[in-house]
């Protein structure tokens, strides 16, 4: 032997291999009716990645009167801010149900939903 010599492969059907593999498979036919590559179909009530809610957490050393001074001389009239508990202030822009500022009195921490 030299060097750099192989041991001969062995010969195999390369048919009888395969049908071992995966012996009597049945191809089912899909909903669209073809077996080409598979497309993700998004749901439209899913929200996609880009509208995934993320909350940012700062902190106002002020206490809620104070919050309320500088969100009325920062936004003005654009929304309403009202207490959702005795502590915590929540600030939502008019006629939107999604994004909200809110204020923990207990922590000084300002939650930007």
């Amino acid at each position: 032997a030299y060097k750099g010599e192989r041991a001969p492969r062995k010969c195999t059907n390369s048919l009888t291999s395969i049908t071992h593999r995966n012996p009597g498979q049945v191809r089912l036919r899909t909903r669209g009716g073809s077996d080409g590559p598979i497309r993700v179909r998004r749901d439209p009530q899913r929200p996609s990645d880009r509208e995934k809610q993320v909350t940012v957490e700062r902190e106002f050393e002020g206490d809620i009167d104070a919050f309320r001074e500088r969100m009325e001389q920062s936004l003005g009239n654009e929304g309403s801010l009202s207490e959702l508990e005795p502590g915590i202030v929540c600030w939502r822009q008019a006629g939107e149900d999604g994004a909200r500022i809110e204020f923990k009195a207990a922590n000084h921490r300002v939650y930007i939903i």
